[in-house]
């Protein structure tokens, strides 16, 4: 986990990480995660990797299916300076009655108590594939995200990211 805060940790950002893994990710333009899904995708920005040139189809697969699995984190996975919570559940119930209701005075109430989770991040399992040669993390801050990271010399270091929804 030090490589996938490190860049937020070393601007001294506060990160909390709900401890509950994300479970519902999905690619906002398919009905359900696949292997066509995501061997479509690529890397964001000028250079570009393509999930197809690294992942085979059997990886696409544990992606979709490890990915999703239930999973809690505890605070000693992750370096210092991240702070772990449990309050996903809370946070997903103030979301879902803030997105029923219509009624303006609840929810600017809900939007205010909204706008307290800006600063954490829910993030899923790590996938590990190729023999622990990458690791895969839905990521969900500011927008959804696929997160690929490398192993290198021993250490792992983030290698690219595919957005999946822009915010």
């Amino acid at each position: 986990m030090n490589a996938v805060f490190e860049w937020e940790l070393s601007r001294g950002e506060e990160v909390i990480v709900f401890a509950e893994a994300e479970e519902k990710w999905e690619i906002p333009w398919l009905d359900s995660c696949s292997v066509e899904g995501i061997l479509s995708l690529q890397s964001d920005f000028h250079y570009k990797v393509l999930f197809k040139d690294v992942f085979t189809e059997a990886d696409a697969e544990k992606i979709c299916r490890e990915g999703k699995q239930a999973f809690r984190f505890q605070q000693h996975m992750f370096p210092s300076g991240v702070k772990v919570s449990s309050e996903k559940g809370k946070y997903d119930s103030l979301l879902a009655i803030y997105l029923k209701t219509s009624i303006p005075d609840i929810q600017i109430k809900l939007d205010i108590e909204l706008k307290k989770y800006m600063s954490y991040k829910a993030i899923s399992k790590p996938v590990f594939l190729q023999d622990y040669r990458y690791a895969i993390i839905y990521i969900y801050k500011e927008g959804p995200h696929l997160s690929v990271f490398k192993k290198e010399g021993g250490k792992w270091v983030h290698y690219f990211t595919s957005t999946l929804m822009l915010i």
